[in-house]
């Protein structure tokens, strides 16, 4: 059985990520230094591995996920066929059962940055 809260935890980390991707991308813009941009570039290519790896996790955990992904949804993202990226349920979709977690505490007013060091949850 998967624990709500990992999966929950996954996600924060896949969102975290995924801000810091855009982080990366903005200092490599702001940069003068070639070899400065370079570095912001060379840190933007590792945080993409970690979406990788998170998502790898996500899908092996989550079923429900991972079906969407084999079903290709958002494939046609891109592509301007706005009709193929109509919801479709999927029938064969079966709940990944999960435990009950205590509620995660809700964090306001933080940024990347201020999270080094700091638990998860």
């Amino acid at each position: 059985m998967v624990e709500t809260r990992d999966l929950a935890v996954i996600r924060l980390a896949l969102v975290r990520e995924l801000e810091t991707i855009n982080h990366y991308q903005d200092l490599h813009d702001q940069a003068s230094d070639p070899s400065v941009k370079t570095l912001m570039l060379h840190l933007m290519e590792e945080e993409k591995e970690h979406v990788a790896e998170l998502t790898a996790m996500l899908r092996a955990l989550d079923a429900v996920q991972d079906q969407y992904f084999r079903e290709g949804h958002g494939a046609a993202l891109g592509t301007g066929d706005v009709a193929a990226l109509a919801h479709k349920p999927s029938p064969q979709a079966v709940p990944t059962p999960v435990a009950t977690p205590a509620p995660l505490p809700v964090r306001t007013g933080l940024t990347v940055g201020s999270l080094i060091g700091q638990p998860l949850v």
